[in-house]
């Protein structure tokens, strides 16, 4: 399909109102009839910017992702800036649960680039260097994945499982205390612990060190 000469809209206002449709009613919402409708413009227009439906998609899954701001420094630890700057992310997810279809099976590395793009430089800041920075964002954003879809899935198994079936089960989730969102953030730390001490990482280092080596 012909694309107009001149956008009649912009990219950007196109992705929201992806967005926002896709977060009242579901992915299964969208069509690019409907959203055109919504947007007072004739279809053609959408292609300016975008391809198809798909493109539409990825788009509002980066809008919704890069919202999730790179927090501000917290003194010069850089562990508890990742651990803040992890559970934002995992916020940004639960805010848009009707986009993880599209996150779970879409483009990863896609998603989100200026906001990795953001914590990357800012741990380089810190004196954390880039290779080691990109591991640990990695590991952190799949677990701040898998957490937020099992907390929208239910949050944990179902406390009415039978006694007389699985009765170790059954005292566990008894005893068990924690919020889905508490459980994140143990393991979280954990994490960034282990993996800090994977790379040889200090627990703090001063912000804007990028020159300092480290081992």
């Amino acid at each position: 399909m012909a694309r107009p000469k001149e956008p009649l809209i912009s990219k950007r206002e196109v992705v929201a109102a992806a967005l926002e449709l896709i977060d009242a009613e579901g992915l299964e919402a969208l069509s690019t009839r409907r959203l055109a409708s919504i947007l007072n413009v004739s279809g053609p227009a959408l292609y300016h910017h975008f391809a198809g439906k798909d493109e539409i998609v990825a788009g509002a899954v980066a809008l919704a992702l890069d919202d999730v701001r790179v927090p501000a420094a917290s003194g010069g630890d850089w562990r508890e800036w990742l651990f803040r700057s992890a559970q934002l992310f995992r916020n940004g997810l639960l805010a848009h649960p009707n986009l993880f279809p599209a996150i779970v099976d879409g483009p990863l590395p896609r998603i989100g680039v200026a906001r990795i793009e953001r914590a990357i430089r800012r741990l380089n800041e810190f004196g954390v260097p880039g290779h080691a920075a990109l591991a640990i964002i990695d590991a952190l954003e799949a677990f701040a994945i898998g957490s937020a879809l099992f907390e929208t899935a239910g949050g944990r198994i179902d406390d009415a499982t039978p006694t007389e079936e699985h009765p170790a089960l059954t005292d566990a989730l008894r005893h068990l205390t924690l919020t889905p969102a508490e459980q994140f953030d143990v393991g979280c730390r954990a994490m960034i612990d282990a993996l800090a001490a994977t790379f040889w990482l200090g627990p703090a280092a001063s912000p804007r060190s990028t020159s300092t080596k480290r081992r």
